[in-house]
């Protein structure tokens, strides 16, 4: 008789207040209320796998300071053990000014043999980022232990009660923060930063021996993510300094140390390669395009899933990883059993199913949204893996089958365009780095001035921008009308004549620095005014953009007046994202008070700004959770809330930029919106339903695959945006995942046409001029390439 696997996924609930868990089996389990959004607009509940969908979605509002602040509790970023799941178990904040990390956050856990709750640190303020090896706990303790320290790393053996400190304090480097621990037997490894060096270190718990294994000045610009271990390895990611000229050029590197005799090796070059990656006794697994295996004992490597996995782990001989279900938009947890390498879909319900690993025999996940909203949940291994094959028969039957993608055929201009049809309209000619004005009036031709009419709904261009010189006249006898003598006058114009929507992006003001001695919110604030004063007919603003990219690449004590003191180390530190968020939140209140406290006489500027809609700035897209196993805007929750929800007349939203391409993201002759995965469940569902308005600020295929495979220094697949994206390429890693031949006119056309956009208010396309070959709509001699000539005539 064949084994039947009854699946029956388990939930754990923090009761607050009392820091008692309990844990309920889904037969008798009630489904628990999803947070609370900060406005009138319902939260996603469910019946079943069937979310509900108000009739009349609400606009978003915040709490006014005066009222009580609600709060629920949510369990982030599972780490196991054979025996022992642990999490972080933290108090969220629905007032968005209120941010999680400064509120609670504990380190909870289950014990599989006992299945007994355990309580590893409730301690006042913010323990976070666990790791567990046998009994043994480990995880970072924000209490400060010290003046001038951040985070401390601390431990706990759950077998014997007894706790212990792993790093404490500052040591004879003037170390300041110890940060994003990883254990493997007696082992412990974290990243460290001081005034002048972030470094990786690994500590020998039993003869207390601390050891450096990598280090770079902290104003080199290169920057380590956090350590993975094994008893045999621990492996790591170096990300070189950020080269926007040069995408090829940020070549992350896989490292790996073998802690039996100190040997250091690089497992693996790649673009990406700063993406998820795990370590099991000495084989090591990693995603960038696909998700690859190499075994360190044989120096042998192999592909194990071709597409985009998501923050994969590996247990045993299981491997399992997240991926965008391209049917429903939401993250599946997928598997295989490495004996076989078939890859399985073995989590698809309702929801994100974000930060899978193994404990033992059990597959352990953290639920956003759907049925477990908020909860980590663990089912059998082998019965995930016998009933996948019933999810993959359903699944197939919902996938599109992959067509013939032809180059698509110019359908004649439409009257009105879509707000959502954008450009992002760089309007310079570029030369040697430096911008000039549009000297051959190129750019302004290609937004509509050659026909007095715009080719696009929407256009996004700097605020610096605006003054050059467009080469027309101003009024009407000059070449081009009312399409200049400046590009100010054109984007009037655009606006005002045809109720297009014109966004500027304000350029970035300066950098965040330690001690109050960068710039601060209000600088930010005093910009936009000083805008709002030349150019007050504008109705849309974007408060800077990629900050997650312009700020420093790690920070000890940055502060601001009247802020907190922040410190973090790399880009995919979650404390980097509370403070992006706490400082454009304060901008905004900056904006606000000058709105609300103006006297409206002539000349002053503030009179104008009841008219901005203010959008927040968009991010440098990352489609792997923070380190505390959030999604970016999940940890800049109070910026999102604020920027679409607060109460007022110009109501503005969120920005962000989606930049898929074929290689990676193929599927069924279209590309999906790969930058949906970085909201949360919540906020996904007030984007889809109207309560939170958004908009994409760019949108391409991604520039770093876009070079030449011939030079080491910049490999890429030799593609650009006005080039076939082959089915199949002779260059590894580069074929289209669907095998669908791709031309980025006919991606760009689904993708305004379809669910991927989620209602976007406008789709900023990157780029006119100004920029790369790799992705100008105009070459260097002022002609359009064939995507823009399209584009300019395509509906939408």
């Amino acid at each position: 008789m064949k084994t039947q696997h009854r699946v029956t996924p388990r939930y754990f609930l923090l009761v607050a207040m009392i820091a008692t868990l309990s844990l309920l089996a889904s037969s008798s389990w009630a489904q628990p209320a999803t947070p609370a959004h900060p406005g009138s607009l319902p939260p996603p509940q469910t019946t079943g796998d069937v979310p509900s969908v108000p009739s009349a979605p609400s606009p978003l509002i915040v709490y006014p300071s005066n009222q009580p602040v609600p709060f629920t509790r949510i369990q982030l970023r599972p780490r196991a053990s054979e025996r022992y799941i642990v999490w972080i178990d933290r108090a969220e904040s629905q007032r968005p000014e209120i941010n999680p990390m400064y509120d609670q956050s504990d380190v909870m856990g289950l014990d599989l043999k006992t299945n007994q709750p355990i309580v590893v640190s409730d301690a006042p303020g913010v323990q976070t980022e666990p790791d567990v090896s046998g009994p043994i706990v480990v995880w970072q303790d924000m209490s400060h232990s010290c003046a001038t320290c951040e985070a401390d790393i601390l431990g706990k053996n759950l077998d014997t009660g007894q706790s212990f400190t792993v790093a404490a304090g500052p040591d004879a480097d003037g170390s300041v923060d110890h940060a994003h621990p990883a254990i493997a037997g007696k082992n412990v490894a974290w990243l460290e930063l001081n005034k002048t060096t972030s470094s990786l270190k690994v500590k020998n718990l039993d003869t207390g021996a601390v050891k450096v294994l990598a280090t770079t000045p902290r104003n080199s610009g290169i920057s380590f993510n956090p350590p993975a271990m094994s008893d045999e390895y621990i492996i790591w990611s170096e990300v070189p300094p950020f080269n926007e000229a040069n995408f090829g050029a940020n070549i992350a590197q896989l490292r790996a140390y073998r802690i039996s005799d100190g040997k250091m090796m690089t497992v693996a070059k790649d673009a990406i390669v700063g993406g998820g990656y795990a370590v099991a006794d000495h084989r090591v697994i990693w995603s960038n395009s696909q998700l690859n295996l190499a075994d360190l004992g044989t120096g042998t490597t192999s592909v194990l899933y071709r597409g985009d996995a998501i923050t994969p782990a590996i247990g045993g001989n299981t491997v399992v990883w997240s991926i965008l279900n391209p049917n429903t938009d939401k993250l599946d947890v997928w598997g295989l059993d490495l004996r076989n390498l078939k890859p399985l879909p073995l989590v698809t319900d309702i929801g994100n199913k974000r930060n899978p690993v193994v404990a033992g025999d059990q597959l352990v996940w953290q639920n956003d949204g759907g049925v477990g909203n908020g909860h980590v949940t663990n089912i059998s291994v082998a019965g995930a893996l016998a009933t996948a094959p019933n999810r993959l028969v359903s699944m197939s039957k919902q996938t599109p089958t992959p067509q013939a993608t032809n180059k698509p055929a110019v359908t004649g201009a439409t009257t009105r365009n879509s707000s959502y049809k954008g450009m992002f309209g760089a309007v310079w000619v570029t030369y040697n780095g430096w911008g000039y004005s549009d000297r051959d009036n190129s750019a302004i031709r290609a937004l509509g001035a050659d026909r007095n009419s715009p080719y696009f709904g929407s256009v996004e261009v700097l605020n610096s921008e605006m003054n050059y010189t467009t080469g027309g006249a101003t009024p009407v006898p000059g070449q081009y009308g009312a399409w200049g003598p400046r590009v100010a006058n054109a984007m009037r114009f655009y606006q005002e004549n045809n109720s297009y929507k014109v966004i500027a992006r304000l350029d970035p003001t300066g950098l965040i620095g330690e001690n109050n001695s960068g710039y601060k919110p209000d600088d930010v604030a005093q910009e936009v005014l000083l805008f709002a004063g030349w150019r007050n007919w504008l109705r849309n603003i974007e408060v800077e953009a990629e900050p997650n990219e312009v700020w420093p690449l790690n920070c000890s004590a940055c502060s601001w007046p009247g802020s907190l003191v922040y410190t973090w180390n790399g880009r995919r530190d979650y404390r980097m994202y509370l403070a992006i968020n706490d400082f454009y939140y304060a901008v905004w209140d900056s904006l606000y008070y000058y709105e609300t406290n103006c006297s409206y006489a002539p000349n002053n500027n503030c009179q104008y700004l009841r008219y901005y809609s203010y959008w927040s700035p968009s991010m440098d897209p990352d489609y792997n959770p923070l380190t505390d196993g959030q999604p970016q805007f999940g940890d800049m929750a109070g910026m999102v809330n604020l920027y679409g929800g607060a109460s007022r007349s110009a109501l503005g939203g969120i920005s962000y930029n989606v930049y898929p391409n074929p290689a990676r993201d193929g599927t069924g002759g279209h590309l999906p919106n790969t930058t949906w995965v970085d909201f949360t469940w919540n906020q996904q569902y007030w984007i889809d339903h109207y309560a939170l308005p958004s908009q994409i600020s760019e949108f391409g295929w991604t520039p770093g695959y876009m070079n030449d495979p011939h030079d080491p220094n910049n490999p890429g697949c030799g593609i650009t945006q006005y080039m076939r994206w082959p089915a199949y390429s002779g260059i590894q890693g580069c074929s289209a995942l669907d095998r669908v031949d791709h031309y980025f006119q006919t991606d760009l056309n689904y993708f305004l046409t379809s669910a991927e956009r989620h209602n976007a208010t406008s789709v900023a396309v990157w780029i006119l001029r100004g920029w790369s070959d790799k992705a100008d709509g105009i070459d260097g001699s002022g002609n359009k390439r064939q995507w823009l000539i399209d584009y300019q005539n395509s509906s939408p």
